[in-house]
């Protein structure tokens, strides 16, 4: 039985907001069947070819990371975020088939410009960080965070690791 593609990119959709689109950079061929071929080939199965694709993308960003970041970066960001009041999260079904939480859009790109304007992005990579924290799963279990630093350090640690991400992929 063939591999279920369509859970594979709502998980990695899930896991870092990544798109077909963002796949089929990762591996340099078009969307649709050319990609959909170079996923099947990854591994026999799904959850085998997501942790493939997670070790390919982890591969790129520390062999090809364009955007580096400060320790002033990291700590200006972090104040953006504990000084911002998030709007409430919106629920959705994960890949998984369970309940998680991701940011609202307003927060999302809030969150995605302030942050690009620290690091000094240009527009076009902010807007994939937007997207792709638009996407992503911020809280993965069934009832949603309190909004404590706690909450607020997570959404820091995730939003660190996509600005990386967003300068190759």
């Amino acid at each position: 039985m063939a591999p279920d593609l369509k859970y594979v990119k709502a998980r990695l959709g899930d896991t870092l907001g990544f798109s077909e689109n963002d796949l089929a950079r990762l591996y340099g061929v078009a969307v649709g069947r050319p990609l959909d071929a170079r996923l099947v080939s990854l591994a026999p199965d799904a959850a085998a070819i997501v942790d493939r694709i997670l070790g390919d993308i982890e591969a790129a960003r520390a062999g090809y990371r364009q955007i580096a970041l400060n320790e002033d970066q990291m700590a200006a960001i972090a104040d953006t975020l504990r000084n911002y009041r998030f709007h409430s999260l919106v629920s959705l079904l994960a890949a998984d088939g369970s309940v998680a939480w991701k940011l609202s859009a307003d927060d999302a790109q809030y969150v995605a410009f302030r942050s690009a304007d620290v690091v000094a992005m240009d527009f076009e990579l902010s807007e994939v960080l937007r997207a792709r924290l638009k996407r992503m799963v911020i809280w993965p279990e069934p009832s949603p965070p309190s909004d404590d630093r706690a909450f607020r350090d997570h959404v820091a640690e995730l939003l660190l690791y996509l600005i990386e991400l967003a300068g190759i992929l």
